[in-house]
């Protein structure tokens, strides 16, 4: 209704199709009369007809069939105008399908479909992100998500105890650089990446904390990996001697803990293999560090999340407040049978376990989330399957160290790289036409995902 008014005295050609239940009053309909809205009755009869036809004559359908209320199947005399709605989208594809709050059939508390449900090209849903367009099957019917304010009062949103991730709540966090700064004092972060079988993403987590604007990246793996980032990333320096787990782990370790007062963050695990020796190397590293007067905050990610998995109460021997960066293998093999619970919405369980391990945890998925011990527990709300390919996690995981090491808390440093790949996901994609991209692809868009971000700060103060 008032969208229909809105259009209308914008010109626009509006017709207005009525439920069989609808609420709006004679004289409300007569006053859209009166400014030239064509309406109509919609209903099961006219779904194959006259409903039909006026889908084939329009170049948007705003659906608003049904609201953030509704439960279970659609009724008998509304599904058929779902059906139809879908029918003329998959046959004209440039019609442009808009859900108000959400669409219909999709149930706002849990993302479930119990019947017939219109597929949107973009969904305007206002005041909150509603759950359900976050959980699937729902979340793949909503297309491009939009969230509007309805003037909620400031005060009913503040005790909520989840937010949705984008620039404005980030830009804030955005470490400093002074004018007169130098590399030491942007911070340096240590990568213990990469094996003979896993090189690249050595490169790919080194390579986005560099480009994340730390001062230095040093990298700690095998003679292998070495001699490939010497031509692919002649910035990195190599401060240990070329690792070899299986012959001495404990040696390794213990030379790379002589290292970490040099450093500010440690990022532990991406292509470092599942070994006897990587895991006797990795439990020898972490516990040194935990026993450390001041440890260094520690990103784990990829094979470093799938060997603490098989150490007892882990979260005990490493200390508390580093970032880990699972997906939900990964999740389910860390959290046991509590990561399992498929009826448990993700950003619940990164709470969950963030408490539990008392953990900064990053929960990558469609919409990944950030958690962290007594924080609000953030989620990222636009999925973006050009994402899910080999190594984006390793860039993450990259841009988490870097951020840390330039004096972001672990907490502050995940949101801000979840944004940040997203982001210079999406230029990746609008600028050369592209529907999938490499995880290489990312590196030379972080700086300008970077800017763009501090341009959203400066235009919040």
């Amino acid at each position: 209704m008032v969208a229909a008014r809105h259009l209308a005295r914008r010109g626009h050609r509006v017709q207005l199709w009525l439920g069989p239940r609808h609420a709006v009053a004679e004289a409300e309909t007569a006053d859209l009369a009166a400014m030239g809205v064509r309406i109509a009755r919609a209903d099961a009869k006219c779904a194959d007809g006259a409903f039909r036809r006026a889908l084939a004559q329009n170049r948007v359908v705003i659906d608003g069939l049904l609201g953030v209320g509704a439960v279970g199947p659609m009724r008998a005399e509304l599904a058929p105008l779902a059906e139809a709605i879908n029918d003329a989208r998959t046959g004209r594809p440039r019609l442009l399908v808009v859900a108000v709050d959400v669409p219909s059939g999709v149930n706002a508390d849990d993302g479930s479909v119990a019947g017939s449900a219109v597929r949107a090209d973009v969904t305007v849903t206002f005041g909150a992100v509603k759950a359900g367009l976050l959980r699937f099957p729902g979340a793949s019917l909503v297309g491009q998500l939009y969230v509007r304010s309805i003037g909620l009062p400031r005060g009913a949103i503040e005790g909520w105890g989840y937010r949705v991730l984008d620039d404005a709540a980030v830009a804030p966090l955005l470490p400093g650089r002074s004018i007169d700064a130098h590399k030491y004092r942007l911070g340096r972060v240590l990568a213990v990446a990469g094996s003979d079988r896993y090189v690249g993403a050595a490169y790919l987590c080194a390579a986005a904390a560099a480009r994340s604007g730390c001062g230095l990246v040093g990298v700690a793996s095998t003679e292998t990996v070495k001699q490939v980032l010497a031509t692919r990333l002649p910035e990195a320096t190599y401060p240990a001697p070329p690792m070899d787990l299986e012959a001495n782990p404990d040696r390794a370790a213990d030379q790379v803990a002589e290292l970490l007062p040099e450093y500010q963050a440690l990022l532990l695990g991406p292509g470092f293999g599942r070994s006897g020796g990587a895991e006797r190397f990795l439990r020898r590293l972490l516990a040194a560090n935990g026993r450390a007067k001041r440890p260094v905050r520690v990103v784990v990610d990829a094979d470093g999340l799938a060997l603490l998995a098989g150490w007892e109460r882990w979260w005990e021997q490493i200390g508390a407040d580093h970032v880990l960066t699972p997906h939900a293998g990964e999740m389910g093999r860390l959290a046991g049978s509590n990561g399992e619970d498929s009826n448990e919405a993700p950003w619940a369980t990164a709470r969950r376990v963030s408490v539990e391990w008392g953990q900064v945890v990053v929960y990558k998925g469609p919409f990944t989330s950030v958690a962290a011990a007594k924080e609000t527990t953030w989620v990222y709300p636009h999925a973006n399957p050009a994402l899910a390919t080999a190594g984006t996690g390793d860039v993450l995981a990259g841009l988490c160290a870097g951020l840390v090491a330039q004096g972001a808390r672990g907490y502050d440093a995940a949101r801000l790289a979840v944004v940040i790949g997203a982001r210079a996901a999406r230029r990746v994609q609008a600028e050369r036409g592209w529907r999938t991209l490499l995880a290489s692809d990312l590196l030379e868009e972080i700086p300008r995902a970077l800017s763009a971000i501090e341009r959203a700060a400066e235009e919040g103060t």
